[in-house]
């Protein structure tokens, strides 16, 4: 009788770890190869770079086993004084704060084809950053003309993966999951991976280029990169 329950229970767990082998593994091969996104990183004053880095290096991880895309940063660069506080009208103005970033990579001699991704990191103070959700304030944005600038005020390693993700789902705004408003804040553990409909698009935008402009619908055109007016 013992050993009849000891076959039937080692019988269970093996059908139970088996779906699971096999989705991990079909993902693995799904997720070849692996693409490598070259990413600059620009960081105001008051942030605390090596913080900012470890967060990009453990999304990358973590995006590099969901839908095969890794994060290999070429550049930190640093900025500060009045007259280049990036990000101060993000909630009033995200067309703003993109354009900020879009012009410092411009200054430092990037041009389009020379990165993938442009991460832009600033801080709030303690009480506005905690008061961010009544004042209607994101944590981060991505630009919809090229979806390769992205500026975060309050980053962490679900908001950085979420508006990366963005830059791969060109057919529709939020949905479900990771992709969903509240997901950065969601403690369900498994609002940290993509539904199958997000990561399936994922996966099909995986290869575009960053130096084209994205095709999107009128919808969710919604945060463009705009001229800045140098006179002012």
């Amino acid at each position: 009788m013992k050993f009849t329950v000891t076959v039937l229970l080692s019988l269970l767990l093996v059908s139970c770890a088996a779906p699971n082998f096999f989705l991990k593994n079909r993902r693995v091969k799904e997720n070849q190869p692996i693409r490598t996104l070259r990413v600059v990183v620009v960081c105001n004053s008051n942030v605390d770079v090596n913080r900012a880095l470890k967060m990009i290096e453990k999304s990358s991880k973590l995006t590099e086993v969901e839908v095969g895309i890794r994060l290999h940063v070429i550049r930190c660069i640093p900025v500060g004084g009045e007259s280049y506080s990036m990000y101060d009208n993000l909630s009033t103005n995200p067309s703003w704060a993109l354009s900020q970033l879009q012009s410092l990579m411009i200054l430092h001699g990037y041009k389009p084809k020379d990165y993938d991704l442009a991460l832009g990191f600033a801080n709030d103070p303690f009480l506005q950053k905690h008061l961010s959700w009544a004042m209607y304030k994101p944590f981060g944005i991505i630009e919809d003309d090229y979806r390769k600038h992205i500026v975060f005020q309050h980053p962490s390693v679900r908001v950085i993966r979420h508006e990366i993700h963005h830059a791969f789902l060109l057919s529709n705004g939020h949905t479900s999951l990771l992709m969903g408003s509240a997901s950065v804040i969601n403690p369900n553990p498994n609002a940290k991976w993509l539904n199958k409909r997000d990561r399936t698009e994922v996966l099909l935008n995986k290869w575009r280029r960053f130096d084209q402009r994205v095709e999107l619908s009128s919808t969710y055109r919604q945060d463009r990169v705009l001229p800045l007016d140098r006179t002012k």
